[in-house]
């Protein structure tokens, strides 16, 4: 079995790559690029550039890429045998989806199903190139790496991509909750986990809360959002993990 997962974090603003042991949980190499494309035959060129100039070991089978967007929702499982996904993605998103746009992965240690928006042009690119290509949402890789081990105490954790956050409240093995949430502050990040924490009626429990992220310059606003919450004291029974997760480890549960 190939030890080395080649992982790809894909926005509409950026691509992020890197090789990660799948024996050590170690990220190898890895490689940054920002989008100045508007347009998908601009986006492929870049991208074929990118994966040109890197000269990893493209012929490795185990490749996996995590599509990164607040559009997403969980749902049922159930729900996807009685309505077409295209219904459920009118009634949840709107008309803001093209059909040829919309994904899904399903999650059966949750037994839901997670619908998303990932532009066409990304799977078919992707798995021109690797034939073998694993695709997610970032948020059923999250999910996939949290269940993977058992999760009995309350455990709150923020995932940090570029313009939103993901934001899970895990306990007793069960997904208490799960969204996404906007954001451009430490502020709006303090502010979702206090809102969320008050309406759910979460706040007097002892909270172990951790973040993730693959972002480099993540770390200030994820470091002055601790500092508020400490410093404020807003959340009474608050454990917060210093070490900032890398959400590439997550994709090591997709192959």
């Amino acid at each position: 079995m190939e030890d080395i997962i080649i992982t790809f974090l894909i926005s509409e603003t950026s691509v992020h790559v890197a090789e990660v042991s799948r024996s050590t949980k170690v990220i190898q190499r890895q490689h940054f690029h920002r989008f100045t494309a508007f347009r998908e035959h601009d986006y492929k060129s870049e991208l074929s550039s990118v994966i040109e100039q890197l000269k990893w070991n493209w012929q490795n089978d185990n490749i996996v890429l995590a599509w990164c967007t607040n559009k997403a929702t969980l749902v049922p499982a159930k729900v996807m045998g009685q309505v077409s996904i295209e219904e459920l993605s009118s009634f949840l998103f709107g008309d803001t989806i093209e059909k040829k746009n919309l994904d899904y992965n399903r999650l059966p240690e949750l037994d839901v199903v997670n619908i998303f928006e990932i532009p066409l042009w990304v799977k078919s690119f992707f798995v021109i190139k690797f034939p073998l290509i694993t695709i997610v949402h970032e948020q059923t890789a999250a999910l996939r790496a949290h269940f993977e081990t058992s999760n009995f105490k309350f455990k709150l954790e923020v995932s940090i991509n570029e313009d939103y956050l993901s934001l899970y409240c895990i306990e007793n093995n069960e997904l208490k909750f799960s969204n996404n949430f906007e954001f451009q502050t430490a502020e709006d990040i303090v502010y979702y986990i206090v809102y969320v924490l008050k309406q759910k009626s979460f706040e007097e429990k002892t909270v172990t809360l951790t973040f993730s992220s693959y972002i480099e310059e993540s770390s200030d606003v994820i470091k002055k959002a601790i500092h508020l919450l400490e410093s404020n004291k807003l959340v009474p029974n608050l454990k917060i993990q210093s070490t900032t997760k890398s959400s590439f480890l997550n994709l090591l549960t997709c192959v």
